[in-house]
């Protein structure tokens, strides 16, 4: 009898204990994540950290984009650092082939599904990138607003090279800039001389990089002109384009190999955004990974000719696996326009507006090479006939009238009788 007594409260007293762990850790089958009281852990929370992801942890960035007071101002930028999540497994996104007509493959492409894919196939956002209009700014504003910012770390060595490199990528919905198109990766690196993560948390990072568009900038982790908010590594984006810079101003910016250039804005008014890192593989093998687009060689946005194509994944760019290569090719400084006014005039809007003319023809010229060529040849033949030749008056008939020479001074015309 005192056995089966014993026998119960044991029983009893199992089954209070796995009813407390159970609501104290309970995974939601709908959610997935465990379900606790705030401040309380639940069992997923529990397991420790690796070294790779505490340094990721640690140096989680903070960047700075322009403040937008109103919907579709296009003084600001809607666009936040965003989860892949945003354009993977959305039924409004189509995977299209780069065959003619562009075939739909499926709608609301995930993961797995963009895993095997090579660089013939491309992402389709809805709305027309050479026309957004208001389109794509209402779009990232209703998918991030269930998605909190992030950036997506990489940890990479570099053969014949010492050191270690912490990469973070940012993700855009929309390149808002010249030459605008869907999906814009950008990134910034720290530089550790260590050989490992465990030995780059014992020490600061020796020199940091800022991607914009191909090239960038580097400047040593204790230079001045590097902010940094409690050792979290502070930029300021351009507006539209997401080139990063070290500080606030307006830069001279070239695109993608030369694709456009212009006036990059990242000075106030801003907002701040500090962002959540997730540590991502430096190679997926399967597709089931919840990081398999990562192995995604297409185009993270639609195909609209040379360079308003949508951008390919970090994976597929070089200073993804030669980090330190990168680095040997950047400038220490960035062109930034002066500020201020002389003589009551404000410099910036037209230089602005004369940089900008220029990368529009300039863009023009890449997009439709032939037309624009015969265009401006018109006209330059047509301002040479006007200035010198006077081939217009000619050809719309009438001769050239000479003027009468007044009479000279002194000297007066004699009266007919």
């Amino acid at each position: 009898m005192t056995l089966l007594r014993l026998t119960l409260y044991v029983c009893a007293f199992g089954a209070l204990l796995l009813l407390a762990v159970s609501d104290g850790g309970a995974v939601s089958a709908e959610s997935g994540r465990a379900d606790h009281a705030p401040g309380v852990p639940g069992l997923g929370e529990l397991r420790k950290q690796t070294d790779e992801e505490q340094l990721v942890a640690k140096y989680a960035p903070i960047v700075y984009l322009g403040r937008q007071d109103e919907e579709c101002d296009s003084d600001g930028d809607p666009f936040d650092p965003a989860p892949v999540e945003i354009v993977l497994d959305n039924p409004e996104v189509t995977l299209r082939e780069d065959a003619p007509g562009t075939p739909v493959l499926m709608e609301g492409p995930g993961a797995q599904d963009v895993f095997d894919k090579d660089i013939g196939f491309f992402l389709d956002f809805p709305g027309n990138p050479r026309r957004p209009g208001c389109t794509y700014d209402r779009d990232s504003k209703e998918l991030n607003a269930s998605n909190p910012p992030v950036a997506y770390a990489h940890i990479q060595t570099e053969p014949g090279f010492d050191g270690l490199a912490l990469q973070y990528w940012f993700f855009y919905y929309f390149n808002d800039w010249n030459n605008t198109h869907e999906g814009d990766w950008e990134m910034i690196q720290l530089a550790f001389d260590a050989g490992s993560a465990s030995e780059a948390l014992q020490q600061e990072p020796a020199r940091v990089a800022l991607s914009q568009h191909e090239g960038g900038e580097i400047a040593d982790w204790d230079e001045g002109k590097v902010e940094k908010e409690e050792g979290r590594p502070a930029v300021y984006v351009a507006r539209g384009s997401h080139a990063n810079y070290f500080q606030p101003g307006t830069y001279i910016g070239v695109a993608r190999e030369g694709a456009g250039f212009g006036c990059e804005d990242s000075s106030d008014p801003l907002r701040r955004v500090a962002l959540e890192a997730q540590l991502v593989p430096p190679e997926v093998t399967d597709a089931d990974s919840p990081f398999a687009w990562i192995e995604f060689e297409g185009r993270w946005g639609e195909l609209q000719g040379k360079h308003f194509d949508g951008p390919t994944g970090p994976a597929q760019k070089d200073k993804w696996k030669r980090p330190f290569t990168w680095e040997e090719d950047l400038r220490s400084y960035s062109e930034k326009i002066p500020e201020g006014e002389a003589i009551g005039i404000d410099p910036l809007g037209p230089i602005c507006a004369i940089i900008g003319f220029g990368s529009s023809l300039l863009n023009a010229i890449v997009q439709w090479p032939a037309p624009v060529g015969v265009a401006m040849g018109v006209f330059f033949l047509a301002t040479v006939g006007f200035l010198v030749v006077g081939v217009p008056r000619r050809v719309f008939g009438g001769a050239p009238v000479e003027a009468e020479a007044p009479p000279r001074k002194g000297l007066l015309r004699r009266r007919r009788a």
